[in-house]
C-alpha cells in the first residue's frame, strides 16, 4: 500500500523538488514531498526507517521520470521502495523512461 505521509518540513505535491519513499512497516510505503533536496536530508537525518530520495522535480508535468538521489536506513525494504518508484513512473511519458 502506497500512502502520503506528513512530517516537518514536507510541502504540498506540487511545489516538490525532492521526494523521501520509505517503507515504514510490511508492505507500508509512505510518500515525503519537500521543497529541495537540502530540505529533505535535513529534516529526516534522524529517521530510521528505510528510504530513498529522489529527484521529484520534472515529474509532475511528466517530463522526467523519477531518479534515485540516495538511500538510507536498513537494506532489505529498499527492493519494495524501488517497486513503488517504478509504479509512480509508469505514468510518465514512455519515451522519457531509461530502456532495459
Amino acid at each position: 500500500r502506497i500512502g502520503l505521509g506528513r512530517a516537518p518540513g514536507t510541502c504540498p505535491v506540487r511545489e516538490a523538488q525532492a521526494l523521501w519513499i520509505t517503507e515504514e512497516s510490511w508492505g507500508e510505503v509512505r510518500l515525503y514531498y519537500f521543497h529541495s533536496t537540502y530540505e529533505a536530508v535535513l529534516h529526516t537525518e534522524a529517521w530510521s526507517c528505510a528510504r530513498i530520495l529522489f529527484d521529484f522535480g520534472g515529474f509532475l508535468p511528466r517530463t522526467r521520470p523519477l531518479r534515485e538521489l540516495r538511500c538510507e536506513g536498513p537494506a532489505w525494504p529498499r527492493s519494495t521502495i524501488r517497486k513503488a518508484a517504478a509504479r509512480m513512473n509508469h505514468f510518465c511519458r514512455a519515451s522519457l523512461l531509461p530502456l532495459r
